[in-house]
């Protein structure tokens, strides 16, 4: 979290003060924001290979065979040249995923299908198309009420920024569901790991200052706004208060 906290600091003088309050607020909130109560599934983002370290696993089987959720949903693609290093490639595959699950005791692991009409053939999806199609399977097919996803620290807020872009396209068809987020904290930020589509290879640090990029610059287009995001949690918490 310190290594989060110091960059935004560091934004004071190249964004809005208002813009930079709430980007805090949101970050803090998100780093934060483990419910108390069981939820109906947890929500694995698919990670570029490199950055899908037995950390991020032993998150996640903590969860599920700790009560917090026994259903880990992830994407059900399967791994596309792996260690290449062709832009959108660089995933391990869902198969990878449900292996190093069942080893550490998981044991219901469900794949989400590609439905969502942008995901292309031969790639791994981004985040906003694996939040697209994560609502539609957990709100569809298993009728899921809570979900908690499941990501780096550093990467929390652009995805809870995807699921709440998704919920609110869908928000005339009455969609609600409660989504909440946890990380691992024992992430190795030194380490050199692949970004976004298996790009750029550096620091883990050093992707901090991409992923908040990529908040901004993709509002209205697959991520939700700051205000967006803080909205719903505030109508979040105040339901289940």
């Amino acid at each position: 979290m310190g290594k989060i906290i110091g960059w935004l600091l560091g934004l004071i003088a190249r964004i809005p003060p208002r813009l930079f309050e709430k980007t805090l607020e949101a970050t803090l909130r998100v780093l934060s924001d483990k419910p108390k109560q069981k939820v109906d599934a947890i929500l694995l983002f698919g990670r570029a290979e490199g950055d899908d370290e037995p950390a991020l696993f032993d998150f996640v089987a903590e969860l599920a065979n700790g009560g917090t959720g026994t259903t880990v949903l992830v994407n059900g693609a399967q791994g596309q040249q792996q260690g290449s290093e062709i832009p959108f490639s660089s995933w391990p595959g869902g198969a990878s995923f449900k292996e190093r699950l069942q080893k550490r005791g998981v044991k219901d692991i469900r794949f989400f299908p590609k439905e969502n009409p942008t995901i292309k053939e031969g790639r791994a999806c981004n985040t906003a198309e694996e939040a697209e199609s994560m609502l539609d399977y957990v709100t569809n097919r298993m009728n899921c009420k809570s979900v908690i996803l499941v990501a780096w620290p550093h990467q929390l807020l652009r995805c809870m920024g995807s699921m709440v872009n998704a919920l609110n396209k869908k928000k005339d068809d009455g969609v609600y569901i409660n989504i909440y987020c946890a990380c691992p904290s024992n992430c190795n930020w030194i380490k050199e790991v692949k970004g976004s589509q298996g790009m750029n290879p550096m620091e883990r640090k050093l992707h901090i200052n991409l992923e908040y990029s990529r908040i901004h610059k993709y509002v209205g287009k697959g991520v939700a706004s700051i205000d967006e995001i803080l909205a719903y949690m505030n109508k979040r918490d105040w339901i289940n208060e």
